[in-house]
């Protein structure tokens, strides 16, 4: 038995140095006063990674970066709108689909109003669409994105802007060119829920 656990002590300690570290590195966008990446991706000769940043004062935007396999920046690009913030999203917000990636996100006005969001993405970066769900008087927030054969089905949380309104688990779908096809809410009243990631079944063939 001693040998045993002797042996796997080894084995981790060869694992832990067989995957050395190797680069650790601060990125910023240009002139911004917040910045803090959200999600990666690996990308043909490195990374894609997805950021929200600020200008002074301004509303918040949505960076992507790509990345070499060192780290270092080979391009930077940013979407955001001058009335609204667009967040970068959650853990799980970006899923890859065509080469590009689709975002579930939300967008803020400068009245604090929140829509559910997605946007999708090429692979350099440049929005394809951004699609959102407004609803008067109801607040909806995107945090997490799979893709599915005919489209993205995202969740998050929705509620009424109304007093004592419970917080309700959102779910939506959307077809591959970025329209709205359903829209379901989850609620367990009096308890406010939040939906925070999404698990893709896959189909098993005996």
């Amino acid at each position: 038995m001693r040998l045993v656990f002797f042996i796997s002590i080894l084995e981790i300690i060869v694992s832990i140095h067989t995957h050395a570290q190797t680069f650790n590195l601060g990125l910023q966008m240009d002139s911004t006063t917040i910045d803090w990446g959200i999600a990666i991706e690996e990308a043909e000769g490195g990374y894609h990674l997805f950021s929200a940043w600020r200008y002074p004062f301004g509303p918040l935007n949505t960076g992507m970066y790509k990345l070499n396999v060192f780290g270092e920046t080979i391009w930077k690009k940013s979407i955001g709108f001058d009335t609204l913030n667009i967040f970068t999203g959650y853990f799980g917000g970006t899923v890859k689909i065509d080469g590009g990636y689709a975002l579930g996100t939300g967008i803020t006005t400068f009245s604090d109003e929140y829509f559910a969001t997605m946007v999708r993405f090429d692979e350099n970066g440049d929005s394809l669409f951004t699609s959102t769900i407004a609803v008067p008087g109801e607040e909806l927030v995107g945090r997490s994105i799979v893709s599915t054969n005919d489209g993205f089905v995202m969740t998050g949380f929705t509620t009424e802007n109304t007093a004592g309104e419970t917080q309700k688990i959102l779910l939506v779908k959307f077809s591959l060119t970025g329209e709205l096809i359903w829209k379901r809410k989850f609620t367990a009243s009096p308890i406010h829920l939040d939906g925070f990631s999404l698990i893709q079944p896959r189909m098993v063939v005996f």
